[in-house]
Parts: C-alpha cells; structure tokens; sequence
C-alpha cells in the first residue's frame, strides 16, 4: 500500500509540473476485496507444460486498491492516469503433477503460487453526450501490464513474468438519479483472437459537496492471453468503496 501513494504523489507531482495549470483536476482512490473466481496457466503453451487452475490452490479473498488522477481541460476531454496494483497469493497443493516453466511440481507437495497483473493507464475520454440525466464518454487507453505468475515449493521456484502495452476502449456512462446520487458504468475492453481484457466497473456515487464524492459497488475483471509461449487465462470479482477529491 505505501508503494501506491508513493506512486500517486509522483504521478501528480510530474504532471503538475508538466500540465496546463488550466482546467480541472479530480483524484480517485479505489480500494476493494476481490476473489478469484478462475485462474488457468499453462506455460508454455505447448506438450511441455500443463495447464492447471492456480484456486485450485485455493480461493481467498485478497486486497486491491487504485489510484486514478484525472485532467479535465474543458467540457469535452478528459485525460486520466492510472496505478493499479494487483497481486494475489495462495498456497495449497495440487492433485495432479504440474509442470510449469521447466519445473515440475508433485502431487500432494505444498505450493506457493503468487499471481500479478499490476498495470499502469493513459485514459482519453472524450464527453459524447450530456443529456437530460445521462452523460456517456468514450474514447482509448494505453495500457501497460507488469504481469508475472510464480510457484515455489520446498524445492523448485519459477517464475514467468511479462512487460507490455495493449491499446483498449474506454467506455463509460453516468446516469444522474439525484442532483447528489448517480449510477456509473465504467469500463476498458479489449478483445483479439489471440486475448481479451476486460476491467468493468458498475458504481453509485454519492456527491457530498462540490470537491468531495464518495462511491461503492462492483469490479470485474477478466482476460489472458493464448499464443504459443502462455496459456494465461483469469476472472476477478469485487467489491469497492472509492472517494473523489476534486482540486
């Protein structure tokens, strides 16, 4: 969790000084209890490794949190930066041998398996429609994942970990119930013969005042990859409560 804020204060701190003092600035800070709901690896994805469900570990509950700094110039554009940390653990131990980036796992041996997909996004959105009590933006993300899949028993450690950037659509959609409450629908998608992302967010916010909002509700977020090196395919379910400070 230090890692987050230490993160934020330097995104804000760079953009600050690299930004138009012009226009609007909103930061977010999500923080949520998510379970996985699947988690299936093979690596690599070929007759020398086996694919395997990682909750077949186990299944717990773990924490996440996100922080979202946002630059709105104008009524039309939106620009915002995302640090989203992901990590789970689990340890358990397989029914089966599981052979995985060159090693081999026993049956029936303990097994510390540790899952990452901590990211990093530039968000455009550009603000479509504002009309009677909807408004719904949409626009592109650049996204970079810092992903990485490792298990480790008493006598075997690997560790597979992957670096790049993925173009996604940006979609969101508010829906103003009260002068105080709305409804929201956020999400970045990404769908390719060779894998798909998905990170959909369903929120209530509540506006306290002109600077402060707090939100709460669900977060999904599913994909992978299936190519000739990584079989990577996992889903996410959670609930988050988030806060708004606008500045």
């Amino acid at each position: 969790m230090t890692g987050l804020f230490k993160a934020g204060a330097l995104v804000f701190a760079m953009l600050s000084v690299c930004a138009p003092a012009a226009g609007q600035w909103q930061l977010d800070a999500e923080a949520g209890l998510f379970k996985p709901e699947r988690n299936r690896v093979q690596i690599p994805n070929d007759a020398r490794g086996d694919r395997f469900n990682i909750t077949d570990l186990g299944d717990s509950a773990f924490p996440a949190a996100r922080l979202t700094l946002r630059w709105q110039p104008g009524d039309e554009h939106e620009l915002q930066f995302v640090y989203a940390p992901f990590v789970y653990e689990e340890e358990g131990v397989f029914a089966q041998q599981v052979r995985f980036d060159g090693a081999t796992f026993a049956a029936g041996s303990p097994v510390e398996a540790r899952y990452q997909f901590s990211n990093y996004r530039v968000r455009y959105l550009y603000h479509w429609l504002d009309k009677g009590p909807w408004r719904v933006d949409f626009g592109a993300t650049l996204f970079v994942r810092d992903a990485s899949i490792r298990l480790r028993s008493a006598t075997r450690d690997s560790e597979d970990s992957n670096v790049g950037v993925v173009p996604l659509f940006a979609f969101r959609s508010t829906y103003k119930m009260t002068g105080q409450l709305s409804a929201v629908l956020d999400t970045d998608v990404a769908v390719a013969p060779q894998g798909r992302a998905i990170d959909l967010a369903l929120l209530g916010q509540y506006r306290i005042n002109d600077s402060l909002s707090l939100s709460a509700g669900y977060r999904t977020i599913e994909g992978g990859a299936d190519n000739d090196d990584v079989y990577s395919f996992a889903w996410f379910n959670g609930g988050v409560l988030g806060a708004s400070l606008v500045f």
